[in-house]
């Protein structure tokens, strides 16, 4: 982010939980508010579980499910304006 800064660019974080719907919704709003409607959504979030599939415990999969399957469909949460 610094970087980008450094070369005149716009740099804004922003944080949500990305497995609740309502929490993206917020985001995306506040978002609007401030920059105006986004062209374009990035969802990059990781979670894996180390191990491998049989060692790994019901829990951990289940996050890592949530954050990388589920999550994206929170995406889908209704735009503002």
């Amino acid at each position: 982010m610094d970087e980008l800064s450094a070369e005149g660019g716009q740099v804004n974080a922003y944080g949500c939980d990305a497995t609740d719907e309502r929490s993206v919704a917020a985001l995306l709003a506040t978002v609007t508010v401030e920059l105006g409607a986004p062209h374009l959504v990035v969802y990059a979030v990781q979670g894996f579980c180390p191990g491998t599939v049989l060692g790994t415990e019901v829990p951990a999969f289940e996050e890592s499910w949530r954050q990388n399957c589920l999550g994206g469909l929170s995406w889908r949460a209704p735009r503002p304006g």
